[in-house]
């Protein structure tokens, strides 16, 4: 046999069994031909399991330890340069279900399944993400990692971002104890068929961005005298298209008086910006917020601290 044609045969051998890859082999069957490749219907339980090896499938209780198929440690994402960290306190026991195994499908056989292993008090759900596919023997893998993100009527999708891949995970929070429950986007980007959640770098600007977490919504009441108080609220939406990510956000600021509960209030501040996320090989990066800024300048201001213009000559 010629060397050329021996090199192009190895080349294609190597590029087949790199494409066939299946990071979770145990979704596999031996048969020739998987039942639920014919129903295209992965149960709750072949699910958990089958990205969570370490549930105990008597009992389905939620293991002490997340690995996922590859053996690979499960933990929360270390934001180090967010002052605000995540709560490693889980919920009490329960039983894993079929609320705990989230699928979205994509086009064709691929979709993407989160298994919700652990639960916390915050409202967010830990466990192995993955993106795979149906194929005659059941389950192919091809990227998989961590995902701690809103655990509660999650979607998931991946998108196109710079010249990358990042999964967004669209979900409502709800923090034990409390009646409301907020949703919430997570971003979280796709390395070389692993999902890597690290902190956001601010874009053109020193400092970090914190976890690429987005709450759609929030508000925050600032007593300025008393009976008098400031609200701020923000609006956000995350869009990402053709490659381009932006985050919109709309806030104001307005003043009640707590004798007039039904009032809407007098417009104090008001301000919007479109902030750029964008994709590098580092992770990602996103212009400065304006939530931050508004509570500081807005917050600061009190009735007391103005002082009225003298009366004009004349």
């Amino acid at each position: 046999m010629p060397r050329r044609i021996a090199i192009l045969l190895l080349v294609l051998s190597t590029a087949c069994s790199k494409a066939y890859l299946n990071l979770c082999p145990n979704l596999e069957v031996a048969s020739e031909q998987a039942q639920e490749h014919e129903d295209r219907e992965l149960k709750p339980e072949a699910g958990l399991t089958g990205l969570v090896p370490t549930i105990d499938t008597g009992t389905f209780a939620p293991p002490e330890e997340i690995r996922d198929c590859r053996a690979q440690r499960i933990e929360s994402p270390t934001n180090a340069c967010s002052d605000q960290t995540a709560t490693t306190e889980r919920l009490e026991q329960y039983k894993l279900s079929g609320d705990d195994l989230v699928i979205t499908d994509r086009e064709g056989d691929d979709f993407l399944v989160w298994a919700q292993a652990h639960h916390f008090i915050d409202g967010d759900a830990l466990g192995p993400v993955a993106v795979a596919q149906w194929f005659r023997r059941g389950i192919r893998v091809s990227a998989i990692g961590p995902l701690r993100g809103p655990a509660k009527h999650a979607r998931l999708r991946l998108e196109n971002l710079s010249d990358g891949h990042v999964l967004v995970v669209e979900g409502d929070s709800c923090p034990q104890g409390r009646q409301h429950c907020t949703r919430v986007v997570r971003v979280v980007p796709l390395v070389e068929g692993t999902f890597v959640d690290k902190p956001m770098r601010l874009l053109n600007e020193p400092g970090c961005g914190g976890p690429a977490t987005f709450p759609l919504s929030a508000s925050q009441d600032v007593v300025l005298t008393p009976g008098k108080f400031r609200r701020f609220r923000i609006q956000r939406n995350l869009v990402i298209k053709d490659g381009f990510g932006i985050v919109h956000e709309e806030a104001v600021a307005t003043d009640h008086d707590e004798g007039q509960p039904n009032a809407e209030g007098v417009e104090f501040r008001r301000y919007s910006k479109a902030r750029e996320l964008m994709l590098d090989k580092d992770g990602l990066l996103v212009q400065s917020g304006i939530w931050e800024q508004l509570l500081a300048g807005g917050g600061s201001i009190r009735p007391s601290d103005h002082t009225p213009p003298p009366p004009s000559a004349g």
